[in-house]
């Protein structure tokens, strides 16, 4: 149980636009951002929608440098924090992607000037996004990376909140990344999870997941005053599914297994809960798995 971790900063660039605000009023007006992809280098070539972050154009450093100042500005700037501690605070980053956009674009750079050869691929680490954003910011904290596919964010977010529980750093600083490459679609293509139209999730007509690029920040901070106004963090679990390489277990166990770990660490019970973020890939698989979970722990379901 983490008492005490609240959510005090948020930064947000997404399809809807850079802001918390723009995102919020994006969802009240129900506007959507589909844009069309098209990959005519691959054979054969193909287009999907795509969730483009709107005016994040040029290099792709250029767009990852808009991305990550514009919300770890904006969550900053949501509470004062003592210099010491600032200075001091903890990066945690969860991405599936990480710098990989730029490793392609150099790799491509790479093989405009010395010809079609073949040539090793650029190294672009996990490191490379903390260590700029620690010199933009002047973090000079410890800062870590967790690169566990569509679960990084929760888990960057998760192990920041026992990090500060644990007394080990007053605040901490998350970041959740991911921007458009070539290698995520043309791999989410290959394994035929991505729809041509729209997504649809735990719909009987659905026929796959359309992907996105945004970033996200959010700033927690320990308050032991925990019953009063806020967003604070309760509780949380992580847990995994070896059923396979990239699938869920079908009936759902172990995603009931997990969502029951994060209720009683948070000291809740399922009912509880008022509200579920799903991760709803409109997938086959993934939405019979998650829904199979979901009714194991909850009777009834909440919206």
């Amino acid at each position: 149980m983490m008492d005490g971790v609240r959510l005090a900063g948020f930064g947000l660039a997404t399809s809807l636009g850079f802001g918390c605000e723009a995102n919020i009023e994006g969802m009240r007006r129900g506007r959507g951002r589909y844009a069309r992809l098209e990959l005519e280098e691959y054979q054969p070539p193909f287009d999907v929608p795509y969730l483009l972050v709107p005016g994040n154009t040029g290099s792709a450093q250029q767009r990852f440098d808009r991305l990550l100042d514009a919300v770890v500005s904006e969550a900053l700037e949501g509470f004062a924090l003592p210099l010491p501690e600032r200075r001091n605070m903890p990066l945690f980053i969860g991405s599936s992607c990480y710098g990989v956009a730029l490793a392609e674009e150099r790799y491509q750079a790479g093989l405009c000037s010395v010809g079609p050869d073949a040539m090793p691929m650029p190294i672009e680490g996990f490191g490379d996004i903390g260590a700029r954003v620690r010199r933009q910011f002047g973090l000079a904290g410890a800062d870590f990376a967790f690169n566990t596919a569509c679960t990084a964010g929760a888990n960057a977010l998760l192990s920041a909140a026992r990090y500060i529980a644990d007394g080990l750093a007053p605040c901490a600083l998350v970041l959740g990344l991911e921007t458009f490459n070539h290698t995520s679609a043309a791999g989410f293509h290959g394994m035929q999870l991505l729809s041509t139209e729209l997504m649809r999730p735990f719909d009987k007509h659905r026929s796959g997941l359309v992907l996105g690029e945004g970033c996200a920040a959010i700033l927690l901070v320990a308050d032991n005053a925990a019953a009063g106004a806020g967003t604070f963090l309760r509780g949380g679990a992580s847990r995994c599914d070896n059923y396979s390489i990239s699938a869920s277990n079908p009936d759902g166990s172990e995603i009931a297994a997990v969502m029951a770990a994060a209720l009683a660490d948070a000291g809740l019970a399922a009912r509880d809960i008022t509200a579920i973020k799903a991760h709803g890939t409109a997938s086959p698989l993934n939405d019979e798995g998650e829904a199979a979970g979901m009714v194991q722990v909850f009777d009834p379901l909440p919206p």
